[in-house]
């Protein structure tokens, strides 16, 4: 199989239930938004994250930067876009990375992957009702011909550079190997370990079966303030990522390498592609990518963003904007990874 890179953004994993970037946006700006009456009573605002900050030396200042981020949110592109334009001011990042730790951990518990935690005749069925899904389908392709034996090289040619802040592909995954190959969590674990995934802004944690020596999050867990600092200094922030280190090494080296480049319900923002940028050698890789309910203008920019970040590229095919990543999918899997 060629080098394919999948690049995830947020329409990636609203097939999983998970916020797009827009609903994320909202439901920080919603968490965020203390007010008080006249006696000092919260009236709106979410009570976990207060009580969370009130026990810290600068509460005041960590109040203001909740309600200042909170206001911001409506006149930006993203949360991450609203963090780049505050990078100056430290208690409002430390209070967004938080606030998206919160939503993603309570997105994911409200997610149908945790089916696949249940007994085994439901995880069964909530598995075979995904046969339509994205992933589903790459995950099909991939492993035809394929005898069980390679089960460790099954995701050889294949790297994720993940821009979402959920561990959805990966939780699938290890559930959806186990019965593709006949194997167990161990195994499936060991199959994963060889696929190159990036999470260029972090996520919420390691998946206890990673093993990783990061910190751990059960899939599904909700947030508790015991675990919400831990998860909100996962999370990184566009800044952060442009000084540099081992993602945005990682990041250059894939997409140097690859032979085709799919971005799979992505936004195309220009921080975002500045990241992807850099790394292109030769006359670059085949990009092809999901525009979904964008309009014909708007298809426009994204297309000329893509060939601004990856110098001396072909043009790139951004398919019609009616067609999701399960309809992408459906359509292109086999020319991926057949």
């Amino acid at each position: 199989m060629r080098e394919v890179v999948l690049v995830l953004g947020a329409g990636a994993s609203v097939d999983f239930g998970l916020p797009t970037g827009h609903a994320l946006s909202d439901q920080i700006a919603r968490l965020l938004n203390f007010e008080f009456d006249t006696f000092g009573q919260r009236v709106s605002g979410d009570p976990g994250i207060l009580r969370l900050i009130s026990n810290r030396n600068n509460t005041s200042a960590l109040v203001n930067a909740c309600q200042k981020l909170a206001r911001a949110l409506p006149f930006s592109h993203s949360i991450d876009d609203a963090l780049y334009k505050f990078g100056d001011d430290r208690a409002l990042i430390e209070i967004g990375k938080v606030a998206i730790g919160h939503c993603i951990m309570i997105a994911e518990s409200k997610s149908w992957l945790l089916k696949l935690t249940a007994n085994p005749i439901n995880a069964r069925k909530s598995l075979l009702s995904a046969k339509e899904h994205w992933l589903f389908r790459v995950l099909k392709a991939i492993q035809t011909n394929r005898r069980s034996s390679e089960l460790l090289s099954a995701f050889e040619g294949l790297s994720i550079i993940n821009f979402n802040y959920d561990r959805c592909v990966e939780h699938f995954l290890v559930h959806a190997l186990q019965p593709a190959f006949g194997i167990d969590e161990n195994d499936a674990a060991r199959a994963i370990a060889g696929l190159t995934m990036v999470h260029p802004y972090g996520s919420v944690g390691a998946l206890p079966w990673q093993q990783s020596p990061a910190y751990s999050v059960p899939f599904g867990n909700e947030p508790r303030q015991e675990n919400l600092r831990k998860v909100g200094e996962r999370i990184r922030t566009f800044t952060e990522q442009q000084a540099g280190g081992e993602e945005a090494s990682a990041i250059k080296k894939l997409i140097g390498s690859a032979q085709c480049v799919v971005f799979l319900g992505f936004g195309y923002h220009a921080q975002n592609m500045i990241l992807l940028g850099g790394g292109v050698r030769g006359e670059g890789p085949h990009v092809v990518g999901t525009t979904y309910g964008s309009s014909e203008p708007d298809i426009q920019v994204f297309a000329e963003r893509v060939r601004a970040n990856f110098s001396r590229l072909r043009n790139p095919e951004l398919v019609d904007s009616k067609s999701d990543c399960a309809r992408f999918m459906q359509d292109h899997a086999l020319s991926l990874f057949g």
